[in-house]
């Protein structure tokens, strides 16, 4: 089984990037060659960063997205290692946890449109993190023996809820709605955050903004990981050694209630280069 899985993510990643290159619409070719756009494209990042201090707003947005972000693509990427370690699940177990977190992670994608018209895209964000540690502190509290930190269950004094393979347990079926609840809010995250990047920016400025909010998260992508082998090392224990993420996403939201622009009937925040 644990073979399969390598030529079935590859199968998934080819329908996924054959979509997006046959339907996506593309900006018209500029005929710069491709050294010349290399060499234009490291002087406009040199100049975005000088000009930084002078564009406090965006600076402030920059350091929420990148800290931020740095505790939602670790918590995506060891979500699965935590079911493993944690719930005890393997390999099959795994394929159907992913499939479920896919399914609440496009709904999560919807959620952020609806969530950016009706109150805002900053409004959204916030919430959205709240929400996302919220859930991420339920899953912490869940395990095979425990619901919610408080309580208590034992596996052989209750029957299976259902005779199939998976989730047959209530803690396992918890888990699982849970933790894809949380994939679909942090999904939602990233969406807005994309979307709050294109009201406070220079439309002419969008795609030099976006090269430098995705170096800056390049930069610091290793501080959740850190973190995370430091308490989990200390602790003994991987539900302790999750708490950084949440902490990175609460100081997230809690700079983002500084930054301008991004609400529902405001103008967008200009850039100044």
């Amino acid at each position: 089984m644990e073979r399969l899985l390598g030529p079935f993510i590859a199968i998934l990643i080819s329908l996924g990037a054959a979509g997006l290159l046959g339907f996506s619409i593309d900006a018209p070719s500029t005929r710069v060659s491709l050294g010349s756009a290399v060499r234009l494209g490291l002087k406009d990042v040199v100049v975005l960063i000088r000009s930084l201090p002078k564009q406090r707003n965006i600076l402030k947005f920059l350091i929420a997205r990148t800290v931020y972000g740095d505790g939602l693509h670790t918590l995506i990427k060891l979500e699965g290692i935590y079911a493993s370690g944690v719930m005890g699940w393997h390999a099959f177990d795994l394929l159907a946890f992913a499939i479920v977190k896919i399914v609440f992670a496009s709904c999560g994608g919807l959620l952020a449109g609806i969530l950016n018209v009706r109150i805002g895209t900053r409004r959204a964000l916030i919430l959205e993190l709240c929400c996302t540690i919220v859930l991420l502190v339920m899953v912490l509290g869940t395990t095979p023996k425990t619901l919610l930190f408080f309580w208590a269950y034992d596996a052989s004094a209750h029957a299976a809820l259902w005779s199939g393979p998976v989730f047959r347990t209530l803690p396992e079926l918890a888990f699982l709605l849970i933790s894809a609840s949380m994939t679909a809010f942090a999904v939602a995250t990233v969406a807005s955050g994309r979307a709050m990047v294109v009201e406070i920016v220079a439309p002419d400025r969008l795609g030099s903004f976006f090269g430098l909010f995705h170096v800056s998260a390049s930069a610091t992508a290793w501080i959740a990981p850190a973190l995370i082998g430091f308490f989990t090392a200390y602790f003994h224990s991987q539900s302790i050694g999750l708490i950084p993420v949440a902490v990175l996403l609460a100081i997230g939201a809690a700079t983002l209630l500084f930054v301008e622009g991004g609400d529902r009937h405001g103008a967008p925040v200009k850039s100044a280069i």
